[in-house]
C-alpha cells in the first residue's frame, strides 16, 4: 500500500496525485467565486486540512464546501458556462443519471471510484466539489 489508500488498498493510488488534481479544480471554482461576486467557505475535511495541515489532511480524497442558498442558485446558473470545457457541473439535472442531492465538478478525462454502501465500486469521475442542490430545512 502506498501511505494511503484504506479505501482501496487493492489499487496502486497515490492521493498527493488526487489531491492535485483536487486543487486544481478549487483553483477553479475559486476564481469563478471571485469573478462573480459568489461566497463559499471551506467545510469539513477541507477545512479542517487547510487549518490543521496547512493543506490536505494526508488521507483526504476529496473537496468539501459550502454556500448560502443565493450563491448557490447564481453558481448553477453561469457555473458551467465560467468552469469552461475541461469541467463538468454534474447535478442531477445536467445528468440524467446522477441520483445524488448534491452538485460536483469534475475535471474531464479523469477517473474515479467510489466504493458504494455494499462494497461495490462504481465508476464516477476523479475528483469533486460536493455542493448541496436541495434546500436543508
Amino acid at each position: 500500500m502506498n501511505g494511503y489508500n484504506r479505501k482501496f488498498p487493492d489499487l496502486d493510488i497515490n492521493i498527493r496525485a488526487v489531491q492535485k488534481v483536487e486543487l486544481e479544480i478549487l483553483l477553479e471554482f475559486d476564481g469563478v467565486c471571485k469573478e462573480n461576486n459568489i461566497k463559499y467557505h471551506l467545510f469539513a475535511g477541507t477545512l479542517l486540512g487547510a487549518i490543521r495541515h496547512n493543506g490536505f489532511i494526508p488521507w483526504d480524497d476529496d473537496i468539501d464546501v459550502c454556500m448560502l442558498r443565493g450563491d448557490f442558485e447564481k453558481f448553477l446558473t453561469i457555473g458551467q458556462e465560467c468552469l469552461g470545457k475541461d469541467y463538468f457541473l454534474q447535478t442531477y439535472e445536467t445528468d440524467k443519471n446522477y441520483i445524488n442531492q448534491f452538485a460536483k465538478i469534475r475535471k474531464n478525462n479523469t477517473i474515479f471510484l467510489q466504493r458504494d454502501v455494499v462494497g461495490t465500486d462504481i465508476p464516477v469521475s476523479y475528483t469533486h466539489l460536493t455542493l448541496p442542490t436541495k434546500r436543508i430545512v
